[in-house]
């Protein structure tokens, strides 16, 4: 995909209608407006007139779309040009070839597979011109064209325990804000929360996850906190969920990463350092905006946060 294509596309399929008349795919300009007008004469049925169209392109943006992809608009012009002849309706000739062009790229959605999509043509304005002494139909036809475009991002730095490994296997009750302590080496936005859990016989908690600041060892105010997600029946490995709020990361902060459900589950540790695991009881509902009174050991927990360097 690129505007040359798509420039390219908009021409072919403006070029295909009947009788629309002389097509160019750029814009064409004059010192002399006669010598301009003149530009789009043509032979319609054995009678030679003004008809004509020219394409060009008024505006260009991008934005972020999903993983790996931005969405680049387009906005393309298509100025359409007929000499009034009031005695043959000219005008109701002029609407008829707008619509025939409104309908034929109503009906190619991807433009011959050259973009994304399009917003479909728009029509303001129509009206008259004078060119020289000619009196003309004219009409900007707008078109909003989108197009993917691969990007190169950096993928996500982590902190926290990521491994496989683990020396321990217990239940998280319900209630329970369960986490380790983690120093974030970088700067930046939290992106998700990636916790190592399993499934107690047929329970399905929810769960979610957050991220406190830490004072003096043990856990404080809330960074941020991820979306809910209920525990699939069988389920045993990494789970990801995304942050929804919150989440600005400094480099060299020591953060409490935790993970919060309504009912039981089992959650794995491995032997970590001086009080690095914390579980603090508290009913189930929003995260508290500053962490509860909790009990401490000496594991930490197989929970790490992905983070977008900033």
């Amino acid at each position: 995909m690129s505007e040359s294509a798509i420039r390219t596309a908009i021409y072919n399929i403006l070029s295909g209608i009947t009788d629309i008349g002389k097509v160019y795919d750029y814009e064409r300009w004059a010192a002399d407006w006669s010598k301009f007008i003149n530009l789009f004469k043509t032979t319609i049925s054995g009678v030679d007139q003004i008809r004509g169209w020219e394409i060009g392109r008024r505006s260009a943006g991008e934005k972020p779309f999903t993983i790996g992809l931005n969405l680049r608009d387009h906005g393309f012009v298509i100025r359409g040009y007929m000499r009034v002849n009031n005695a043959s309706a000219s005008e109701k000739t002029f609407n008829n070839l707008i619509e025939a062009v409104a309908d034929a790229f109503r009906n190619n959605f991807t433009l011959n597979g050259a973009a994304e999509s399009h917003d479909y043509i728009q029509a303001v304005p129509i009206d008259f011109r004078v060119f020289g002494n000619v009196l003309c139909h004219y009409a900007e036809l707008s078109l909003n064209v989108h197009e993917e475009k691969n990007i190169a991002r950096p993928l996500p730095e982590i902190f926290g325990y990521s491994e496989d490994i683990y020396s321990g296997e217990g239940m998280v009750a319900p209630g329970d804000l369960w986490g380790s302590f983690f120093e974030c080496p970088n700067s930046g936005m939290a992106i998700s929360m990636n916790v190592y859990l399993k499934q107690v016989e047929t329970r399905t908690p929810r769960i979610k996850c957050a991220i406190y600041s830490d004072s003096g060892g043990v856990p404080n105010s809330l960074i941020g906190y991820t979306e809910e997600w209920i525990l699939t029946s069988g389920f045993e490995g990494w789970k990801t969920l995304n942050f929804i709020s919150g989440g600005n990361l400094i480099s060299g902060n020591i953060y409490w990463l935790i993970v919060w459900a309504d009912d039981y589950f089992y959650g794995y540790t491995f032997t970590g350092l001086t009080h690095q695991l914390v579980v603090a009881g508290k009913a189930y509902n929003s995260f508290p905006v500053t962490f509860p009174a909790g009990s401490f050991n000496n594991n930490k927990a197989l929970i790490y946060c992905a983070y977008r360097m900033m």
